[in-house]
């Protein structure tokens, strides 16, 4: 089964560039991390209840980047010795089974709330930036000043 980043690196890399000087990180990563843990409860909880080795399955793994966290489905638990994986015949049905979906279903019907709730977070990131380091307002070497931020947030969101 796929895994589903929240958020692509380079929008990851972009929030990090915003908020890396001036303001902890940890809000935004225990943000992220509970919206991909929001997301795997949503996924189990659609999980027919016949499929109990499939619901537990279903995780969020942590990558090396400190802003990127995996929600997976299927994998040894739901491999049969043959090497199927029934995750993947729940998801999308076979020719003796209709589909039961869980996965892609359920971060479709989510996405843009979640997208929504980390841009927020990302947004009163910057917003306690700006109350704390007026360095940033005021930069007499001209780079890197308030509208800097402005427009890189703006592309941030833009891209969602």
């Amino acid at each position: 089964m796929a895994a589903v980043p929240l958020m692509t690196r380079e929008q990851m890399r972009e929030a990090l560039h915003i908020i890396r000087d001036g303001w902890n990180e940890r809000k935004l990563r225990e943000r992220i991390e509970k919206e991909a843990e929001d997301l795997a409860t949503a996924m189990r909880a659609r999980v027919h209840s016949r499929h109990g080795d499939l619901r537990g399955s279903i995780r969020v793994k942590k990558s090396k980047s400190p802003l990127v966290f995996l929600v997976t489905a299927g994998g040894r638990a739901t491999t049969t010795p043959g090497g199927y994986d029934y995750s993947l015949a729940t998801e999308f049905g076979t020719h003796k089974e209709r589909a039961r979906p869980f996965f892609w279903n359920t971060y479709r019907a989510r996405a843009r709330g979640i997208r929504t709730r980390i841009e927020a977070e990302v947004m009163n990131a910057v917003a306690e930036l700006n109350q704390t380091n007026v360095v940033i307002q005021t930069n007499p070497m001209g780079g890197g000043g308030a509208q800097s931020v402005g427009a890189s947030i703006g592309h941030l969101l833009g891209d969602f």
